[in-house]
């Protein structure tokens, strides 16, 4: 049976057709592949001698599926060093923006970059091009400060001292995988959407360092669950991970889409407010714990809050500001448990 590139035939094998007469699935090959008739023919006199079920097995035809047609020409920019480093950014756009500015197509919060550092176009031929924007700190490609240059395959782009891009061309299983990688490197294994504890604290030093520049507030919560061992040992691991779930959801549906959260170790968790002075901090935890002691659960389950604010701070760094929030929340749990503490 002949066909175009890509066509699905079905394998006419007699007495079968085109269906695999043992798991009844349909048999296809690609064009151009020798048919099940001819494949038959060879193998016919040595199935003779085997034993019913081998001669079954040796002579079922094999299925072979023409691979999909993928896209590759999705352009991307993948973080090798700097800010959220490891992320793959799709290039969708016409043109793309990359800068310290949030509003910016591609935001990463280095101090070193301009707020509008640099801008990638695409060309009417298909191809990009990198346009540096008036930068502090340029913009490199192939190791040479560039006012605009058109981009190659594989081409690594340095943004100031700290930030390294690579410009690629990838199809979308490649695309999607570096996503998913992605994903997997910075999230909890546990709680889906809540960042591990590593890429937390990248995404609070380099929250304080904007704050710092800007003059904007900033506060942290420590958030442990009272008595979960407990739960553990008289429910079980599986029914601890489940309990630890329903109370990270019901804590993202509190939290503003801005505010970042994330798994310290543990039963603790973490909720970095951006923008957010200590006494509205103290009220975000309060509706918090409000909102774990309500909702329904395996387990009855309360939580303690510890809740420091960057004002609070005399160094401004993050493990200062991380060390006064869990000194408050264990000062929580010494207090009675199940309340928040700011003090």
């Amino acid at each position: 049976m002949k066909g175009s590139a890509g066509d699905r035939v079905v394998c006419d094998v007699p007495g079968t057709s085109g269906v695999d007469a043992t798991d009844r699935h349909p048999v296809v090959r690609p064009v151009g592949y020798p048919t099940a008739r001819a494949m038959q023919a060879v193998v016919a006199p040595i199935a003779v001698a085997m034993p019913a079920i081998e001669r079954r097995r040796f002579t079922t035809p094999l299925a072979f599926a023409v691979p999909q047609q993928l896209r590759s020409n999705r352009a991307t920019l993948t973080v090798l060093s700097g800010p959220r480093a490891g992320r793959c950014f799709t290039l969708l756009s016409e043109e793309v923006s990359i800068g310290r500015d949030p509003s910016s197509t591609v935001h990463l919060d280095d101090l070193a970059l301009s707020r509008a550092h640099a801008r990638i176009r695409r060309l009417p031929d298909g191809s990009f091009a990198i346009r540096d924007l008036g930068s502090t700190n340029g913009t490199f490609v192939r190791a040479v400060r560039v006012d605009e240059v058109r981009l190659r395959r594989g081409d690594h782009i340095q943004l100031g001292p700290h930030v390294l891009l690579r410009f690629d061309m990838v199809d979308d299983l490649e695309q999607g995988l570096r996503q998913r990688m992605y994903e997997a490197s910075t999230s909890d294994p546990l709680l889906e959407g809540v960042l591990n504890r590593r890429s937390f604290l990248d995404v609070l030093t380099a929250e304080l360092a904007s704050a710092r520049s800007t003059g904007s507030e900033l506060s942290l919560l420590m958030i442990d669950v009272d008595h979960f061992k407990h739960v553990n040992d008289s429910l079980g691991h599986a029914a601890g991970d489940r309990v630890l779930r329903a109370i990270a959801e019901r804590i993202v549906r509190v939290i503003r889409a801005d505010d970042t959260f994330g798994r310290y170790g543990g039963e603790e968790l973490l909720v970095l407010a951006r923008n957010t002075a200590h006494a509205d901090a103290m009220r975000l935890a309060e509706r918090l714990r409000i909102g774990v002691e309500t909702m329904p659960a395996e387990a009855s389950v309360t939580i303690s809050i510890g809740v420091a604010s960057r004002g609070e701070l005399e160094r401004d760094h993050a493990e200062e500001l991380v060390t006064l929030a869990d000194r408050r929340m264990y000062g929580a749990k010494e207090a009675g448990r199940n309340r928040v503490c700011g003090l």
